[in-house]
């Protein structure tokens, strides 16, 4: 069979967007013969006989013991390919207020805007204004594949440009038969397993997936989940901005905020939302998670703590920091490239503090680094990230450096 090509150019693609910046042991596996592995996803998309392969199953327990479902790298390829292609007939219908998954639109992004909807409604802190913060309890476990996929094939249908598509390597029929696939694929019937019999136990029965029907949940790690998630909430999204008529609106995945300047029409909304949820999406709001204040009070989206004027980064996220540099040893930094290794995890959570108020949070970690640590690492850039320390020329040496400059 003679291969599309562009199927694999398509293909290719997606396994350098997913390659990039990750060096995982199956990433690294799957890079030694990944020509191989890419031919052969070709042919089975063409001969439209694709099927995923068994996940990997294992238990984290940072930040809250959770059950995760790890889809194979070749899947993933798909993944990212089947999002490339669907996913701009529904970026034209999200809201502007949903932040997850979307280009442009990260935490960052949910931050501010809710910085700014904060200061319209409060017509820049000189008025009264209320925020109600929701969430929804065991999202991803509790969303219905069936109302899933009438949304979907709904959308997907009466889009004109859609219907009109004329892929050369993946036709409109069999790119909805793609999305049906891997949607009710139930990779509890096959995978490899990779926790022990001490952490199956920690794990609540309600938050596991072998306890919960195969047609009412997602895989967490799934691009394609972080999609459908999306086009689940949109209809919330629609309920909340047209039906209860709120203007300063803003959702990120499963957490979301409501603002309006009268706090009974807030508390009116939390039941009409509550019923809506209910009958149309088969959801359910966290009942300890449902917070109604002033605005003057501080409120956590995003990993952040917006307060009037400032923003700070969540206490949760400083006390992991710290915790992460505390268990650190010398032979943690004894070679270079276990060092790089340290100096990207700091990094990493000084990218997250610089975004917002932190200037002086981040100085006194930094400054307080153990002495193995810190004679090997110096901050630059105002403390928004470090860098190994070079070695100083002794004296004698620059001497004979510039010695050395002055006969040429």
């Amino acid at each position: 069979m003679e291969l599309n090509t562009d199927l694999l150019k398509a293909l290719f693609n997606a396994w350098y967007a997913l390659k990039n910046g990750k060096s995982s042991k199956s990433i690294r596996a799957f890079d030694l013969h990944h020509e191989h592995e890419i031919i052969q996803l070709a042919s089975e998309i063409q001969s439209q006989t694709y099927t995923p392969s068994p996940y990997r199953c294992f238990i984290i327990h940072d930040p809250v013991c959770r059950e995760i479902f790890a889809a194979r790298v070749r899947d993933r390829i798909i993944h990212h390919v089947l999002y490339t292609i669907i996913n701009p007939f529904f970026e034209r219908y999200f809201i502007t207020d949903s932040y997850a998954c979307r280009v442009g639109k990260w935490t960052h992004f949910g931050i501010n805007r809710l910085q700014h909807h904060i200061r319209s409604c409060s017509q820049n802190y000189t008025a009264n204004c209320f925020i109600l913060k929701l969430d929804i309890q065991w999202f991803f476990m509790a969303i219905d594949k069936h109302i899933l996929r009438t949304i979907i094939e709904k959308q997907l249908t009466k889009n004109r440009q859609y219907r009109n598509q004329q892929a050369p390597y993946l036709t409109r029929k069999y790119g909805l038969k793609l999305i049906y696939t891997i949607l009710f694929f139930d990779p509890t019937k096959q995978f490899t397993r990779l926790w022990y019999a001490s952490d199956r136990d920690a794990l609540p029965s309600d938050k596991s997936l072998f306890h919960s029907p195969s047609d009412v949940w997602l895989p967490l790690w799934n691009l394609t989940s972080q999609l459908f998630a999306n086009i689940y909430l949109h209809q919330m999204d629609l309920f909340i901005k047209h039906t209860c008529k709120i203007k300063h609106y803003g959702r990120y995945m499963d957490d979301f905020y409501l603002i309006h300047n009268d706090l009974h029409y807030l508390q009116d909304c939390l039941a009409s939302i509550k019923l809506f949820l209910s009958e149309r999406l088969h959801l359910t709001l966290h009942p300890r998670k449902i917070y109604l204040q002033h605005y003057t009070k501080w409120v956590q989206f995003c990993g952040a703590v917006i307060k009037p004027y400032r923003t700070y980064v969540k206490k949760k996220t400083l006390w992991r920091f710290r915790q992460k540099i505390n268990t650190l040893i010398p032979a943690d930094v004894a070679t270079y490239e276990k060092l790089q290794k340290v100096i990207c995890m700091i990094n990493s959570y000084l990218g997250i503090c610089q975004h917002v108020d932190s200037y002086k949070i981040r100085k006194k970690i930094i400054d307080s680094l153990p002495a193995f640590l810190s004679n090997k690492i110096i901050p630059k850039n105002h403390y928004t990230k470090v860098v190994p320390r070079t070695r100083k020329l002794r004296s004698a040496e620059l001497k004979k450096y510039k010695d050395f400059l002055r006969l040429l």
